[in-house]
C-alpha cells in the first residue's frame, strides 16, 4: 500500500521516473505474491497494471505539453530577431513555460539551459534587473540547486537574488528564496532506499 500510494504522489507531482520505479518494484512484490495465491491478490494485480497506464498516459501528456512549448518558442524565435518586444515577451513566456515544465518533472539539467536562455533575451530586451528578471532567475536557481555538485553555485546566486528582491522591494520573492536557501540538500529518493525491501518474505 505504501509503495503503490507513493508511486501515485510521485506521478500527481509529475516525477514520473519515481514513480514507475515505485510501481514497478510494487508490481515484483505483487507478482510474487499473485503466484503463492492468485485469488487474494488478483485485485491488487489489477490495481497495479492500471497505475502502471495511468502514469504512462501522463507522462505522454507532460511530453505533449513540452512540445507545444518548444514549437511555440521555434515559432516565436523570428520575433527576437526583429527586435518586436510584444513577440519576445511571448517567447520569453514560453521559454519560460517550457523550462518550469522540465523543472516540474526533474529534468534540472535542460531546465537550467532553458531559463538561462530566456533570461539571457530577457536581459537583452529590456533594461535593467526588475523584479520579472527576479523570478526568472528564481527559477533558474532552483533548477541548478537540484544538482547537489551545483548545490553551492545556486546557493551564491539565491543570495545575490536576495539582495536585489530586497532593493526592489519585491516581499514575495524574498519568501521564496529564503524557503530555497533553508531547503536541505536534495534528498535520495525514497525508492532509492527501498533496495532489498521484502515484503512477506519476498525479495
Amino acid at each position: 500500500n505504501l509503495l503503490y500510494n507513493l508511486s501515485l504522489v510521485y506521478n500527481l507531482r509529475n516525477e514520473f521516473d519515481v514513480a514507475e520505479k515505485g510501481i514497478e518494484k510494487c508490481g515484483k512484490i505483487v507478482e510474487k505474491c499473485y503466484r503463492r495465491d492468485a485469488q487474494r491478490f488478483e485485485e491488487a494485480s489489477t490495481a497495479i497494471m492500471i497505475a502502471k497506464a495511468e502514469i504512462y498516459k501522463s507522462r505522454l501528456k507532460v511530453s505533449n505539453v513540452l512540445m507545444h512549448y518548444h514549437a511555440t518558442t521555434e515559432l516565436l524565435l523570428a520575433s527576437y530577431a526583429k527586435k518586436d518586444v510584444k513577440g519576445v515577451k511571448r517567447l520569453i513566456s514560453s521559454m519560460m513555460n517550457e523550462g518550469n515544465t522540465l523543472l516540474g518533472i526533474g529534468n534540472y539539467k535542460e531546465a537550467t539551459k532553458c531559463i538561462a536562455r530566456a533570461i539571457k533575451i530577457y536581459k537583452a530586451t529590456f533594461n535593467g534587473p526588475d523584479v520579472e528578471y527576479v523570478r526568472m532567475a528564481v527559477s533558474r536557481a532552483k533548477a541548478v540547486a537540484n544538482r547537489p555538485a551545483h548545490r553551492a553555485t545556486a546557493m551564491e546566486l539565491l543570495g545575490s537574488l536576495r539582495a536585489l528582491a530586497v532593493r526592489l522591494g519585491a516581499d514575495d520573492e524574498c519568501a521564496i528564496i529564503d524557503h530555497l536557501m533553508n531547503e536541505p540538500c536534495p534528498k535520495t529518493r525514497f525508492f532509492d532506499l527501498l533496495k532489498g525491501f521484502s515484503v512477506f518474505g519476498l525479495k
